[in-house]
């Protein structure tokens, strides 16, 4: 209650100072004193926000070295848990997924191997997805408070996981104290009046015409003339990112929330910050990046630009570290079509190569941003009806590949999704048999059945889908090549079923072997004469059906994937 009375105090503030010019009052005083209060608020925020900087000294645990990474350190290529916070865990038994919930289940996720967590949005929304903010300093009610928040910051720094927000900068809620303002002087403004922004800055920070005909991205004003832009939706009125006050808004925003010890944001709907216009949006994320480091100089920013490869290779050029690789990802993607036998093992080697030339053209320091599923795709285990081999097979394929990898929460457990409903790719994680935990449904979420096995299951089941997902996270950690290495294809032992590439990151070499068949293969390596020496460790889909080096020859199981040591 008492942070809808601040919104609402809050937004009459905006309101009296957005009045439509009179006429008949003398304009120079008028101007001076709207400049004053607008500067006094800019104070008192600023003010606001040192107090609760020095609060947050004493709060929260000192960031430790090991924060500090390097672009050429491997640590930078974390394993990312993607958690939509409503259907993850709830802790106080509301329905709702929360933060508290987050942190009881933080063992959890540093056991499967995950080494960050990208939080889809947290802020106060009237939506369950949350990507409409009205507040971009606070956590909405439903998932908890600030101070969860900052205990989760502390939990995260503790266990040494990095954790990144949904950053949503292309629009805001329409009920943002921002629009509202403007909306409220445009419907006071005389008919045939033009808008001044000195009456009203807030008018330019949206995109306002009288002109009816812009087509179905344009929304009315309700009781005006006027209308806005609003690509998504009409509750999402866009941005004017060029317009300076706005960008200085949005770095206020991530200082505040670097400031609280986060590790860096997830960019969503990067494309279409200026639809259609690739040149300036990659001029607003080169500005990005470049006040985030302001900040915070090893801030991790991954942007959504959900495209093809050339596109997604042009947003390089932004600075931008990571960009999620499309081109892997959905029932079309890559890797669904290499496991469903679509593309051949040999194709999926040419990618990875591909993919650096194109990327690091652009820009050297890129790190891919690995996924096979994510919040507005099916899930994985649709790709392939069921068939946990093949959701092994696929998930061995990305978390062995060179990057930063994204695992969307409950794929490690074969989640299921029906149809193409967003609401159903974000339905309640399980956890128990009996429910303990499991947090209500999105309430839109149609009624099907989820088949996936809960956690505490597949934890007691060594051949489990998770404990799968389990190994492979740790590999990437154990073997920094695996997940850092440059790669090279060794053409000649590659095939329709076989894929065999080197790997190498500074004084460490691996190759690595993939069968992508439901059948044996072998792998003869005994007609050179520098090859690796010994099997180093492996994914296979049962406990039993084990690799072997004989000879120089070595054995791969049905949808196996072996690292082989060099002396």
């Amino acid at each position: 209650m008492m942070k809808r009375i601040f919104l609402c105090f809050l937004i009459l503030m905006l309101v009296t100072a957005c009045q439509p010019a009179n006429p008949q009052a003398d304009s120079a005083s008028k101007d001076k004193e709207i400049s004053t209060q607008h500067s006094a608020q800019a104070k008192e925020q600023r003010n606001s926000a040192a107090a609760e900087k020095e609060k947050n000294k004493e709060r929260l645990p000192a960031i430790g070295a090991s924060e500090t990474i390097s672009i050429q350190n491997a640590g930078d290529y974390r394993n990312y848990y993607e958690i939509y916070v409503g259907s993850f865990y709830d802790s106080d038994g509301d329905g709702s997924g929360d933060l508290n919930g987050i942190r009881q289940k933080l063992n959890y996720i540093a056991d499967m191997g995950f080494t960050g967590i990208w939080l889809m949005p947290i802020h106060p929304s009237d939506t369950y997805h949350k990507y409409d903010v009205k507040d971009y300093y606070a956590v909405d009610g439903a998932y908890g408070s600030m101070a969860d928040m900052e205990a989760l910051i502390a939990d995260c720094q503790q266990k040494n996981i990095a954790l990144i927000l949904d950053l949503v900068v292309n629009h805001t809620a329409d009920d943002h104290p921002w629009f509202q303002a403007a909306a409220d002087y445009l419907k006071k403004l005389p008919v045939d009046a033009e808008p001044v922004a000195e009456d009203c800055p807030y008018i330019d920070y949206y995109y306002f015409t009288r002109d009816s005909g812009r087509g179905r991205s344009y929304h009315p004003v309700s009781g005006s003339n006027w209308y806005y832009e609003g690509v998504f939706w009409g509750e999402m009125p866009d941005l004017n990112l060029d317009n300076p006050a706005v960008r200085q808004e949005l770095k206020a925003v991530m200082d505040f929330w670097l400031e609280k010890g986060i590790s860096g944001f997830r960019l969503d709907a990067v494309k279409e910050y200026h639809t259609g216009k690739t040149t300036k949006n990659i001029e607003f994320l080169n500005w990005l990046v470049r006040a985030a480091r302001e900040k915070k100089t090893d801030v991790y920013l991954v942007g959504e630009a959900w495209s093809n490869f050339t596109e997604i290779a042009e947003y390089y050029q932004s600075g931008l570290p990571s960009l999620f690789n499309f081109a892997l990802a959905t029932a079309e993607g890559k890797i669904a079509q290499v496991v469903n036998g679509k593309h051949t093992a040999k194709s999926f080697a040419e990618a990875m190569v591909k993919i650096d030339k194109n990327f690091s053209a652009k820009n050297p320091d890129y790190l891919d941003a690995l996924f096979v599923a994510n919040h507005d795709n099916v899930r994985m285990a649709n790709y392939f009806k069921g068939d946990v081999n093949k959701m092994k097979m696929a998930a061995g394929l990305y978390l062995t590949m060179t990057g930063v990898s994204f695992t969307y929460y409950g794929e490690e457990i074969g989640m299921v999704s029906s149809g193409t409903k967003d609401e159903n790719k974000r339905t309640a994680m399980r956890w128990t048999e009996n429910g303990s935990g499991q947090a209500e449904n999105p309430e839109e979420a149609e009624e099907f059945e989820q088949t996936a096995i809960p956690v505490a299951v597949q934890e007691q089941d060594v051949d489990s889908l998770l404990r799968y997902y389990q190994k492979a996270l740790r590999l990437r950690q154990q073997i920094p090549a695996l997940a850092a290495g440059q790669v090279l294809v060794r053409d000649s032992y590659c095939n329709d079923q076989v894929a065999v590439i080197d790997k190498s990151w500074q004084n460490q070499k691996i190759t690595v072997a993939y069968n992508i068949s439901a059948n044996p293969q072998v792998v003869d390596f005994s007609g050179e004469s520098q090859n690796p020496a010994q099997i180093g460790d492996y994914l296979t889909i049962t406990s039993t059906d084990l690799p072997s080096w004989q000879g120089g020859k070595l054995n791969l199981p049905p949808y196996s994937i072996v690292v082989l040591d060099w002396e």
